[in-house]
């Protein structure tokens, strides 16, 4: 996910937007082609949050161009592992949920 201030031009100005990784497309490990779809800000999108991550989860993110992207929610560092390597980011960086009371 990418968000994008608004961008002011000499005869209109681009409302604030963000924009949403929707896929991979690869072959033999190697990802090809990426489908990311930008959205305004002021779009009717509705998003709600499906279920918050549990301590010991593991979030994978791909940090690039001073942004830094979700990938995946894993159950274990072992799980985050084994995605990466299935999916080919190289160079994804982990964090594990921790304990939002301790």
């Amino acid at each position: 996910m990418k968000k994008e201030p608004p961008r002011h031009y000499p005869t209109w100005t681009a409302p604030a937007s963000f924009t949403l990784h929707e896929g991979n497309f690869a072959s033999e490990g190697m990802i090809l082609v990426t489908i990311m779809r930008g959205h305004s800000a002021d779009s009717a999108l509705v998003f709600e949050v499906a279920e918050e991550p549990t301590p010991g989860q593991v979030r994978v993110f791909l940090d690039f161009g001073g942004n830094t992207e979700p990938l995946h929610l894993a159950e274990s560092i072992t799980a985050a592992e084994l995605w990466i390597a299935k999916e080919g980011y190289r160079n994804a960086r982990l964090e594990i949920v921790a304990d939002e009371e301790g």
